[in-house]
């Protein structure tokens, strides 16, 4: 297993040296010490560590809480602030920067190393969700490209709740709203439309097409399943085109 990587910004050396020695113990990697905030920030920026240790009171034109807020707001990087003491406006200053905890000198080895490893976790776990919430919008935002190519009315729906995830610009256009049942925003029916096949589609697993007639509008209709709880509706308007082979089917030869 990889070794965590640490940063120790640190300005009283014989601290500094023993926080050194018990992270090495705890079987960290310690990137680097350094003795003021200008310097953590340099050395966050070149080494993205996996987690900060900073002294709140850090000597220097920026202390321990300034330099935590920009490692924080530009690298995104965990923190735990060391402290001898911490008066009311200091621990307000520091919530700022979203510290994953606090840890009292003189510092005790067990704290030390327990605070770590719940940092470390909390961390690793905000970054998995983080990139899942990533891999989401990148998603939609694909499919959403995606429906809005296809040329009519085309709707992601849950089988089970018909409930609307996405619509394309036709869709939306025709009064399909996201969030809301099918029939209730686009078929503008109190229950599920009785030409339904989404209920045929689920048990079948296959897609299903058949026309509609509906509010004076001819439909050519599809289903199709995506996934375990997703299918795909699109449906051509053919009004035009029915009334045109209506009205040549009339013509006397």
């Amino acid at each position: 297993m990889e070794k965590a990587q640490i940063l120790l910004a640190e300005d009283d050396k014989e601290t500094a040296r023993a926080i050194e020695s018990c992270l090495k113990d705890f079987g960290y990697a310690v990137i680097t010490v350094v003795a003021n905030g200008e310097d953590a920030i340099e050395k966050a920026k070149e080494n993205t560590p996996d987690l900060v240790l900073m002294d709140i009171m850090l000597k220097g034109e920026i202390d321990g809480i300034e330099a935590a807020k920009e490692i924080h707001t530009q690298f995104d990087i965990p923190i735990i602030f060391l402290a001898d003491y911490a008066d009311k406006e200091s621990l307000k200053r520091a919530s700022l920067s979203y510290p994953f905890g606090f840890i009292l000198k003189p510092i005790q080895p067990k704290d030390l190393e327990v605070t770590i490893e719940m940092a470390l976790h909390v961390a690793k776990q905000d970054a998995e969700h983080k990139n899942k919430e990533t891999s989401l919008r990148e998603k939609t935002h694909l499919i959403n490209i995606l429906l809005d190519a296809i040329p009519c009315v085309a709707l992601l729906i849950r089988p089970t709740t018909r409930e609307i995830v996405l619509a394309n610009k036709a869709g939306r256009e025709a009064g399909a709203v996201q969030g809301t049942t099918c029939y209730d925003s686009w078929g503008q029916r109190d229950e599920p439309c009785p030409w339904c096949l989404a209920p045929e589609v689920w048990a079948t697993g296959k897609p299903h097409h058949q026309e509609v007639n509906t509010f004076y509008i001819t439909w050519d209709a599809y289903w199709h399943p995506i996934d375990d709880d997703l299918y795909l509706h699109y449906a051509f308007d053919i009004t035009e085109q029915r009334k045109k082979e209506e009205k040549l089917g009339k013509t006397p030869k």
